[in-house]
């Protein structure tokens, strides 16, 4: 018997809602709400450390973006700089709002990112293919194949490479046309064992009789008294969020002038938002599920 973490509802519900007020507020209070959020449940998960290297890869995107912005949209009243006149371009003004605006999206850009990171390791793939079977079979045993292959691949190609460089073989060395030249090898034997990995996969689903009859489930979940909790702090992050919205408080306004900011307010909704994350993330500690044929 395997135990789960969370029911396969309540952990699509979870990320759902934060991604949704991820992509809704523009306030990086609030977003900084649900980055912490999200970052407590990910300590939780116990993936701190691949989750560093994810940020670290993220933070260069957001580094980028925010000094981008400023480059391409001279919109805003407040200017920080002025150059003088560049052939085509122009005067080139970077102003207070367009360089808050990058950053603002950065930081979405990166917590949006920690919730997918989030969700793939919290929900395991058989469980998604489980959950999502109930509704259409065959698109989720389509769309589960499709993202297990691309980590599979990955694990081929580390393995073809190193088998390659120990028998003398140099694929980072010599000119742009040596190189590709020398990876060739490495993506025919990808390609011939991703096509001999679908033969197989066509080969166990014929033994195992898929398409005929009703379908059966290996896994079976209940709803544990943790996945209500789970449950119940989600519709109530989800309540205060559109309440904070419906506010005005999860808005701001960066052009022309920075608007929509009000820190008396922000400091409950933010206060009430976090205490329920945390209560939240108190309530993934416990298993739940069973693993049994149905």
């Amino acid at each position: 018997m395997k135990s789960y973490k969370n029911h396969s509802f309540a952990i699509i519900l979870y990320t759902i809602v934060l991604s949704t007020l991820a992509l809704l507020y523009n306030n990086p209070l609030y977003l900084g709400c649900i980055f912490c959020i999200t970052g407590i449940m990910i300590i939780r998960q116990r993936q701190l450390a691949p989750w560093g290297k994810f940020l670290l890869f993220s933070l260069t995107m957001v580094l980028f973006y925010t000094l981008c912005n400023p480059l391409f949209s001279s919109s805003g009243s407040t200017i920080l700089w002025r150059s003088g006149r560049v052939p085509i371009i122009g005067r080139i003004r970077i102003t207070l709002e367009a360089l808050l605006y990058g950053m603002t999206m950065g930081g979405k850009l990166i917590t949006i990112g920690s919730i997918f990171y989030l969700y793939n390791a919290w929900m395991d793939t058989d469980q998604a293919l489980s959950f999502f079977s109930r509704f259409a079979d065959r698109s989720a045993l389509l769309f589960t194949m499709t993202v297990s292959l691309f980590p599979r691949l990955k694990r081929e190609a580390l393995e073809v490479g190193d088998i390659m460089r120990a028998r003398g073989a140099s694929i980072q060395q010599g000119s742009l046309f040596t190189r590709i030249k020398a990876v060739y090898p490495m993506w025919k034997v990808l390609l011939i064992t991703a096509l001999e990995g679908s033969l197989d996969m066509a080969e166990a689903m014929e033994a195992r009789g898929y398409g005929i009859g009703r379908r059966t489930r290996y896994q079976t979940e209940i709803i544990a008294p943790s996945d209500r909790a789970l449950i119940g702090c989600t519709l109530i992050l989800l309540v205060l969020g559109i309440m904070s919205l419906g506010y005005g408080s999860g808005n701001m306004t960066f052009y022309p002038v920075i608007t929509g900011s009000y820190i008396p307010w922000d400091l409950w909704w933010l206060m009430g938002m976090m205490g329920v994350g945390i209560i939240g993330a108190a309530a993934y500690s416990v298993p739940t599920g069973k693993e049994e044929w149905s």
